[in-house]
This record gives C-alpha cells, sequence and structure tokens, in this order.
C-alpha cells in the first residue's frame, strides 16, 4: 500500500541540523526537557560521526582526550546514559533516571561545534544559542574568548542582553 503525500530526501546532516533547531527551539521555549535532550542527544551523535568521517582532528565530547584512556569506556558510557536511556526500553525496562537538564546545554553546544569543525556554516538558531550561552555563561569561555566574544560589544550592551528574557531573546535574534 502506497501512503499519498510528499516524499522528502534528507541526508543525515540535514536531519540532524533540523533535530538540533529543534532542540535549540524546545530549550529556549522551556518545553519538555526530555524531549530536548531526545533531539539534542540524536543531533550531536550524527554530527559527532559524520565529522568524524571527514577527518576532524578535534575531539568533541564522547571522544574527548582529555579523559585517559583507561577511563574512556566510563566517561563515555557516562556521557550517553540518558540519551540512550530515552530512546531505548529492552536494556533497563523498569529503572527511572536521575536526569540533569544542564545536560541538553552541553549536548546542543558541542553539536554546533561539531557543525563549526566540519567547515559549514551555523544557521541562525545555532548563532542564538550560542550567543545566549556566551551571554549568560562568560565564565564557561576562556579569559581570551570572552575578550573575543565582548570586544565589539558595549559594555551597558552586554547587561542590556543578559537582562531579556530567554524567550524574548529567542525571537529577538529570528
Amino acid at each position: 500500500m502506497t501512503i499519498p503525500g510528499h516524499i522528502e530526501t534528507v541526508s543525515k546532516l540535514d536531519a540532524a541540523r533540523r533535530q538540533l533547531s529543534t532542540a535549540i527551539d524546545l530549550w529556549f521555549n522551556d518545553r519538555d526537557s526530555v524531549s530536548t535532550h531526545a533531539l539534542a542527544y540524536a543531533a550531536y551523535d550524527v554530527i559527532h560521526t559524520l565529522s568524524r568521517k571527514q577527518g576532524r582532528k578535534r575531539s568533541l565530547l564522547i571522544d574527548y582526550d582529555g579523559v585517559k584512556d583507561e577511563h574512556k569506556k566510563i566517561f563515555r558510557d557516562a556521557v550517553r546514559r540518558a540519551g540512550n536511556y530515552f530512546k531505548h526500553a529492552d536494556r533497563d525496562p523498569d529503572e527511572a533516571l536521575q536526569f540533569n537538564p544542564v545536560s541538553n546545554e552541553i549536548f546542543i553546544f558541542f553539536a554546533i561545534l561539531g557543525v563549526e569543525l566540519m567547515g559549514l556554516k551555523i544557521n541562525k538558531v545555532e548563532r542564538t544559542f550560542i550567543l545566549w550561552l556566551c551571554l549568560n555563561n562568560p565564565g564557561w569561555l576562556t579569559k581570551e574568548g570572552r575578550v573575543m566574544f565582548s570586544e565589539n560589544i558595549p559594555i551597558n550592551t552586554l547587561s542590556e542582553l543578559r537582562n531579556i528574557p530567554k524567550q524574548e531573546f529567542f525571537q529577538l535574534c529570528l
């Protein structure tokens, strides 16, 4: 039986970027953190794999070079735990998970980094997320990163931008 309708041809990268944009939209609008994580994790996983196949020289979250070899499996399993938990029921059907939604920001950030490391231009949704993250978490940046980020933004403008609620900021930037 054929179902009538429009057929889409979707590449892995296009699917990942669409999942990432939806995860960012959910995140900015304080929507369901589990759905946000499932989309952000799926997007990150595809981008991570594609960027590695492309010969990426720098590590991303799951293959972070700063972890000792003997601890890499434990680290990878811990990083992947929530994403796998949300999409599989065969491993732990009766278990409940302690989930920290801040991991959504981390997967979104590293997915965007992966896009950039592939030599691709980030879109306005991705750029808006990075801008919000840099404005509101300057402690995540190195001293050089903070200077690079804010060197062309007047200090009073930085303060005003930080005071805009997350949802409004997202709408203004788009």
